[in-house]
């Protein structure tokens, strides 16, 4: 942010503030069938962290504000972050793909050849 703060460049960024590595987590319970906790944040506030170094920090938390703060930085002159509160139970719309590239075989893992 401060990098793009000092070369000017107006740019939005939008986190998606769940509140959980979804990435890792979905990738624990898809090879173990269980998640750990090590994906759980604590509650980051990104817009205050924004605002701390001179951007426009804002936060959302009901969808209905979001226009409003996308018209906001769309306006703006300067770098703009738009943290938006998610639900931590929502799944991103991608798969596996071809399936895990390793299993689990008792206590030991498996990787398989990438066809």
């Amino acid at each position: 942010m401060e990098t793009a703060l000092r070369s000017e460049i107006p740019v939005t960024v939008v986190v998606l503030n769940n509140g959980v590595l979804g990435y890792q987590k979905n990738a624990e319970k898809a090879k173990f069938g269980r998640y750990t906790s090590s994906g759980h944040l604590r509650q980051v506030d990104h817009a205050i962290i924004a605002r701390a170094v001179g951007a426009l920090g804002r936060r959302i938390v009901d969808p209905q504000d979001l226009d409003a703060a996308l018209a906001e930085a769309a306006a703006a002159p300067t770098l703009s972050l738009i943290d938006v509160i998610t639900d931590p139970e929502a799944h991103p719309p991608v798969s596996l793909y071809e399936g895990p590239l390793d299993r689990m075989v008792g206590n030991t893992i498996v990787q398989d050849p990438v066809p």
